[in-house]
């Protein structure tokens, strides 16, 4: 059965359908999210509807995500990719907006990063591109090039970040789709621009974005408000940069939320502001439990990042110890 048909037949499944959509993608609402996507995975289990049963592993893969849910993410991955027919799926896109296996392989792709392979998640990257090109949707493909460019931004390579938000604002341009050209793009180039050290425009871009998101309907992702707090402390606004690294762990923390996927970044970038502080206790325990959530998650990236940031912190701890020794 098409899932057209079963969407038909089913009154339950399209504010299902739409409900997971506008919380995960727009509003950050992943836990709130999640009991939808596993309750339309019941419905294509009972059954047996094959596309059902890939756009509902999809969806719970996308959930998983962004809850922070590594290997779950994963292994709901894997078993849509297993039911996924380059024939009989590829119409999934037009009824979506987001086709089955490029969702996937987007999302597991800087999943495979923090867990510890970044080779293997650049090839996820590129398989999930090259994809939604030959299906020709241009949504798909401009959601696909701006995901892809994310796992850049994580391993701290900007010509490839910015050459394909360039490529998405263009398309973007191309096919009148103002989330792309408007939102999308300009946060990401906001993010290479404070990568650079070009900190106020950077901030103005990422704010800019995030008004025109939020107007729109949607919430602006954690990960985003604290690569602004970041900036903020580079620039020497430490005050402000702290207080929004709290409101970034305070939205993770409300409920329905529970937006984990950087979590273990976000503690680490609380700690490291700390230590500008001069708070070396403080500091200690946001990067401990970055690396404690980290082990959680086996996000082996995240801890190796954290790890470092602590092995400062203690070496600074050391100097300053071994100073008022000697006093």
């Amino acid at each position: 059965m098409a899932l057209a048909e079963s969407l038909a037949r089913n009154d339950a499944l399209l504010p299902i359908l739409h409900g997971l959509m506008f919380n995960v993608l727009s509003q950050g609402r992943s836990a709130e999210a999640l009991p939808w996507a596993e309750k339309m995975l019941d419905i294509a289990k009972a059954t047996a509807d094959a596309d059902l049963l890939v756009t509902g592993h999809m969806l719970v893969c996308v959930c998983r995500f962004w809850m922070g849910g590594l290997l779950e993410c994963l292994e709901h991955g894997e078993k849509a990719l297993s039911r996924y027919d380059e024939e009989d799926q590829r119409h999934l896109v037009n009824l979506l907006n987001h086709d089955p296996k490029t969702a996937v392989g987007v999302h597991t792709s800087p999943t495979t990063w923090m867990l510890g392979y970044p080779d293997r998640a650049v090839r996820l990257g590129e398989d999930a591109v090259a994809h939604s090109r030959q299906l020709g949707h241009p949504f798909n493909l401009g959601y696909a090039l701006i995901q892809s460019a994310d796992l850049f931004e994580l391993r701290g390579e900007l010509e490839e970040l910015r050459e394909l938000t360039e490529e998405c604002q263009r398309l973007g341009r191309e096919n009148s789709m103002p989330v792309l050209f408007d939102i999308l793009a300009p946060i990401r180039f906001g993010i290479v621009s404070i990568r650079e050290g070009k900190f106020a425009e950077g901030i103005t871009l990422l704010a800019e974005s995030g008004t025109v998101w939020r107007a729109s309907g949607g919430k602006a992702n954690v990960y985003g408000g604290a690569v602004i707090a970041e900036a903020m402390a580079h620039s020497g606004e430490l005050v402000r940069a702290l207080r929004r690294i709290e409101e970034c762990l305070e939205q993770i923390e409300r409920a329905g939320f529970g937006e984990r996927a950087h979590y273990a970044e976000i503690l680490r970038l609380k700690g490291w502001m700390l230590t500008l502080k001069d708070d070396l206790e403080g500091a200690e325990k946001n990067f401990l439990a970055s690396i404690e959530w980290a082990r959680e998650q086996k996000a082996k990236s995240w801890e190796l990042r954290t790890s470092t940031s602590l092995a400062r912190l203690w070496q600074k701890q050391g100097s300053a110890r071994s100073v008022e020794a000697s006093i």
